[in-house]
């Protein structure tokens, strides 16, 4: 009622009360489009710095999640459990198999696997869909063919409602020949009863220092015990 008024009387000159009272609404709209939808609009700015926020925040986890997954060394594959391929993988896990990030890629699980059968890779994964986890030693082939311990860490996980498995691949294969060769050493050695020449495991006899140094970390210095050097040198140990 304030603002009206402000209207000239309509009995002056009616064109004159309505262009004044178009102009005076036109003059407020302003004001009351600010005043009515200013809630909405502080509303919406904190929505967008929250979004804000939180897309920083997702963008600053999968950094460090991606750092993990680089940076690991050990080999680590995300398997679809349908297709038993990868779908995402560090660069380990291709590497230490001797294929190139689109060759492994392209591979099954089944294709690289040397322990097992195909039917029976097939069975082992349905056995950890249904447990949800497993650990365990296998042996993988790689590109050229040679064959490498490995120990497997999997865990079945869900990405948008669908199953995959977390797997973890590292390589134990020179642990695995550090062991052997403890125990050939531990075993029983055949050793000639003459000249102390030991037989290897192909049938040949080689020296003993020989055949230590292969099979462990010694190494020998020469000298000579008391008795040999009676023995070779008399003349200057023979008193």
């Amino acid at each position: 009622m304030f603002l009206l008024s402000f209207l000239p009387s309509l009995s002056t000159s009616p064109r004159a009360y309505f262009l004044d009272a178009a102009l005076l609404i036109i003059l407020l709209f302003p004001a009351l489009y600010i005043f009515m939808l200013s809630p909405l609009i502080k509303a919406r700015d904190e929505l967008e710095m929250q979004v804000k926020e939180r897309t920083a925040e997702l963008r600053d986890n999968e950094k460090r999640y991606r750092s993990l997954f680089e940076q690991s060394p050990y080999g680590i594959v995300i398997v679809d459990t349908e297709t038993a391929k990868a779908v995402e993988f560090n660069d380990v896990a291709h590497n230490q198999l001797g294929y190139s990030r689109e060759e492994f890629a392209g591979l099954r699980v089944s294709d690289y696997e040397a322990k097992e059968k195909p039917e029976e890779t097939k069975s082992h994964i349905e056995k950890v869909l249904r447990e949800g986890r497993d650990t365990f030693e296998t042996t993988h082939k790689t590109k050229e063919g040679e064959i490498k311990n490995i120990w497997v860490s999997v865990q079945k996980i869900e990405i948008s409602g669908k199953p995959y498995f977390y797997a973890i691949f590292h390589d134990i294969t020179e642990r695995k020949r550090a062991e052997e060769e403890i125990k050939t050493l531990k075993g029983l050695i055949p050793i000639c009863a003459s000249c102390k020449k030991i037989r290897n495991d192909k049938g040949y006899w080689e020296r003993i220092e020989s055949y230590i140094r292969k099979h462990s970390d010694a190494e020998f210095t020469h000298t000579i015990c008391p008795e040999c050097a009676k023995k070779l040198y008399p003349d200057i140990y023979g008193g």
